[in-house]
């Protein structure tokens, strides 16, 4: 099996659990997720960790994507952007 790119849809902490360590497995593997979800990347309370008593934090390198057709190694992928925020 070949990772070819991971895709963060959206920025929950169950999304973004363990990407830390998969990219130490995988790391020439991009990461792509939309350029305003990344605020959930460094805070525990709007990915839900911290309500869940722990808190998730990322620190791999995410590249933006955008809404549009995209083609990730012949999968072609609708991105239609819904933002989600925690109140």
């Amino acid at each position: 099996m070949k990772l070819n790119a991971i895709l963060l849809t959206p920025g929950h902490w169950d999304y973004i659990y363990g990407l830390d360590d998969l990219k130490k497995d995988f790391p020439d593997v991009p990461v792509y997720m939309p350029e305003d979800g990344y605020d959930f990347l460094e805070d525990s309370y709007l990915n839900g960790s911290s309500m869940n008593g722990f808190e998730v934090y990322v620190d791999s390198e995410v590249n933006s994507i955008s809404e549009g057709e995209l083609d990730f190694d012949g999968y072609k992928i609708e991105v239609i952007n819904t933002p989600i925020r925690c109140k």
